[in-house]
């Protein structure tokens, strides 16, 4: 199921919390992303030491977003935070050509060994 249509059946439950992980590799932009949903400033952000947390209020329904650090000794952690994830971003810098390859070695292959099996 796709983002939106996620967000969709949402408004059909209002009571409902949504959890959203952010992944990606450091410097990529997650807190950044966190902060505009949460309408915050951005001018100072700072390298996520572990996790940061937020709950966003948005069209009656409540995101909660874990933004989770992109550091080499955090990533082996990541798998820790897919537990009750209803959705999942993996954020790429796209000015960070010389991060492209790592990024596919961390996010596409890492990824796919680590999400939980369907049941």
């Amino acid at each position: 199921m796709g983002l939106l249509a996620l967000l969709r059946k949402l408004k059909s439950q209002p009571d409902k919390d949504v959890r959203l992980l952010l992944l990606g590799l450091d410097n990529a932009g997650k807190t950044t992303l966190l902060k505009k949903l949460a309408s915050e400033d951005i001018s100072h952000i700072t390298p996520t030491q572990g996790f940061n947390i937020k709950t966003v209020q948005s069209e009656g329904f409540r995101l909660n977003v874990w933004d989770i650090g992109g550091q080499r000794k955090i990533r082996p952690y990541w798998k820790n935070y897919f537990e009750n994830t209803d959705v999942l971003i993996y954020v790429i810098d796209s000015s960070d050509k010389k991060r492209f390859e790592e990024t596919g070695e961390v996010g596409v292959s890492w990824m796919l060994k680590s999400l939980p099996k369907k049941k």
